[in-house]
């Protein structure tokens, strides 16, 4: 058999989405972290030791019909010159240590919902369908955030500040309950606008792009952990991160 070597994801919003597809079919235990590069092997080679996660489909179906639980390991390096890897290990119902081994939250519930980069994982009414659906949406903290800044934005008037901002609110990733969200925020911006400045017409507005379904771009760990040497002030290992950047109002990097 050879050796287990993951993709680590290059992009945010493909991380968000299989994120979503394997909280969708019943991986709803999860937990995070960080991992230096150096480590990154040792965490990927425990995981799939005592969890599975190197499971192939085929053995993934058997297990689950003997009752067992399934694990999954997604890692990320959203940055190219990040030494650290996210790393998120999600674990569906059944038998499987590692309900017992990790701290383990429920992403079903309305306490361990996951949450990344200030935007979290929910079911919300969509019009057209017959159940509530799963996507992601901003946090109430980022969402405030954006709203506040539309206001200041539109109170002050800056063009090219204002254009920065339209760009910046319209690089979130595309998901069904963010761009609800973005929708509220620019009518928000534009009653504002026309309170303060009347006729004068708003500026444009950039495209709000649909989030398409992505392939898992990225590179294979082996790859990714030889493409740096050892960094001695991070060395310490694995980083427990269960709220890992999710009070950030904006998004840093944007996929």
């Amino acid at each position: 058999m050879s050796a287990y070597d993951p993709i680590v994801l290059a992009s945010r919003q493909v991380l968000l989405q299989r994120l979503g597809d394997y909280v969708r079919t019943g991986h709803v235990n999860w937990t995070c972290g960080e991992v230096t590069l150096e480590r990154a092997p040792s965490l990927a080679g425990k995981f799939a030791r005592l969890y599975g996660t190197d499971l192939d489909r085929n053995r993934r179906l058997r297990a689950k019909a003997r009752g067992e639980g399934n694990a999954v390991l997604l890692l990320a390096r959203l940055r190219s010159d990040d030494a650290r890897l996210l790393w998120y290990l999600l674990v569906s119902a059944g038998d499987n240590p590692a309900h017992q081994l990790e701290h383990l939250r429920d992403a079903s519930t309305r306490d361990g919902r996951m949450r990344h980069a200030g935007y979290e994982l929910v079911h919300v009414a969509k019009a057209g369908a017959n159940h509530p659906v799963l996507t992601w949406r901003m946090t109430r903290e980022s969402e405030d955030g954006w709203r506040n800044r539309a206001l200041a934005e539109a109170r002050r008037g800056n063009n090219h500040q204002v254009q920065m901002f339209l760009e910046a609110l319209y690089r979130s990733p595309g998901f069904y309950g963010v761009r609800k969200q973005v929708g509220k925020t620019v009518s928000l911006f534009r009653r504002e606008w026309r309170r303060r400045r009347g006729a004068i017409p708003t500026p444009a507005l950039p495209r709000l792009y649909y989030c398409a379904r992505l392939p898992n771009r990225g590179t294979r760990l082996s790859r990714v952990a030889d493409a740096l040497p050892p960094v001695d002030h991070l060395a310490s290992g694995a980083k427990r991160a269960d709220e890992w950047d999710a009070d950030a109002l904006v998004p840093r990097y944007p996929s």
